[in-house]
Formats: C-alpha cells, sequence, structure tokens
C-alpha cells in the first residue's frame, strides 16, 4: 500500500446464490492447492481495475462515485461454465452481455476524469469472477484446471448496483454501493 493512499477498486459484486457458490469454489482451491489470494475479496466483476487514491482525497472519491449516472437499468448476469488466464487465474465465465460492456465502458469513461491514468484502458475487458489467482502455481495449474474445465455451473443475478471496494489492509472490503436504475 502507498503511504497516505487507500488502494479502491470499482466492480459488480455477486449476489446469492452465485456469491456462495464462489465463495465455496474459493475454499477449494485453497484447501486443495493453498490459494488464498483470491479468499481476500468477495466474488465480483471488475469494472475499474485496482488504484491507489489519497487518504486525504477520500471524500472526493466517494462524491464522485456517488453522482456516477450509468443511465442503465438493473440487468441480469448468468454464468456458465469456468475459465482461466495464463496458468495462474482461475475464473467463472459469465455469459456475453452487451449491457455489462456497457457498463464498464461508462464506468471507464466516468472514473478516467478523476482518476486520469490510474483507469487502465489498456486492456481488453474480460469479464471474470475469479476463484484463484496470483497464488496458483504453475505446477499445479493442470491438476486445477482438470478439476474445472468440464465442471457444469450455470447461475444468474441481477445487478441492481455498483461497488467501490477498498483494502482494508488484509483484504478487501465494500466501501459503497450506487444503485443502478430500477
Amino acid at each position: 500500500m502507498q503511504h497516505g493512499s487507500f488502494m479502491y477498486y470499482i466492480a459488480i459484486v455477486a449476489e446469492e446464490p452465485v456469491a456462495a457458490d464462489v465463495q465455496a469454489l474459493k475454499e477449494e482451491m485453497l484447501a486443495q492447492f493453498g490459494c488464498k489470494a483470491a479468499m481476500k475479496s468477495p466474488a465480483h466483476i471488475t469494472l475499474i481495475a485496482p488504484f491507489y487514491f489519497s487518504k486525504g482525497l477520500s471524500k472526493i472519491l466517494l462524491d464522485t462515485f456517488f453522482h456516477f449516472e450509468s443511465g442503465l437499468d438493473a440487468f441480469d448476469i448468468k454464468v456458465d461454465g469456468f475459465g482461466h488466464f495464463r496458468r495462474d487465474v482461475l475464473f467463472v465465465q459469465p455469459i456475453d452481455n452487451p449491457t455489462l460492456m456497457l457498463l464498464q465502458e461508462k464506468a471507464v469513461e466516468y472514473f478516467s476524469g478523476l482518476l486520469g491514468d490510474k483507469v487502465s484502458t489498456k486492456r481488453n475487458f474480460h469479464p471474470h469472477i475469479t476463484i484463484a489467482n496470483r497464488d496458483l502455481k504453475s505446477e499445479d495449474f493442470d491438476a486445477a484446471w482438470g478439476l474445472f474445465k468440464d465442471r457444469p455451473y450455470t447461475a444468474s443475478w441481477t445487478v441492481k448496483d455498483i461497488c467501490l471496494i477498498q483494502h482494508n489492509g488484509r483484504c478487501w472490503e465494500i466501501a459503497a454501493r450506487k444503485a443502478l436504475q430500477l
């Protein structure tokens, strides 16, 4: 953590039953492969990647967050199966969703005004709900992926808000919620 700053990200946090299902999958990865990094964050789809923001300016960040208007109504997210990045990230795979893509695009456009180059626009947005990241050892990847690649899993929830998530020094917690239009 940078001195004098908090770390944040902006995301859609999964609702039940998906949140509980993802927690169980993370616990499975912890028990079988010692993967604990993903345990420190709620089940989510990242809209704005982690960034540092000055503690002294946190009210500005909160005010900006609460003034975000996507113009979008609540919408459903459906997940189906699993995927991976490289050999160190496993995730639950959302089904392609144009509304989700538009929400992320609007969030990047809006928050880049405040956050500037802290908002990463270089990478393509690839929605996912992480179940293991960073601490999945390369030598464990084949066994871990073998557990999930053909495992059926489908679920859905209604996205009603976005969340500002803050690192408290130990784990990530929801600092604020901003409702979409209903």
